[in-house]
């Protein structure tokens, strides 16, 4: 019965501490939004999106931690599309930077960038 009870708050106890020690991501900003910077993010959008090329969406990226994603520009036969744009979060864990697709909760690693945490 002993034994039974060790175990038992051993395996509780390493439950509690892991929940402890894994990071919460937070909403982060771009270090900096110089061209190269830029560049870098879109590549990985696009990859993340699957297609060659992406536009972005009006916004300050050192200030704003939401990527908008525009979809594509209309072809000359088409006059109105229902097409929104594409929404993904920027986020900090453990020092290295993510962008997270809104409505889904996959972590997509961006080690070519650098953020910063949101300051509120």
């Amino acid at each position: 019965m002993r034994v039974f009870s060790l175990l038992l708050m051993l395996a509780f106890g390493g439950a509690v501490s892991a929940c402890q020690t894994a990071a919460m991501p937070e909403p982060a900003v771009l270090n900096s939004t110089d061209q190269e910077s830029i560049s870098k993010l879109k590549a990985v959008l696009a990859a993340e999106m699957g297609v060659a090329k992406i536009e972005l969406g009006a916004g300050d990226l050192a200030t704003q931690s939401t990527i908008s994603v525009l979809p594509p520009r209309l072809s000359g036969l088409e006059t109105r599309s229902l097409a929104i744009p594409t929404q993904f979060d920027l986020f900090l864990k453990d020092g290295d930077c993510y962008i997270v697709r809104q409505g889904a909760e996959q972590l997509i690693p961006v080690p070519e960038l650098e953020c910063r945490k949101v300051n509120k």
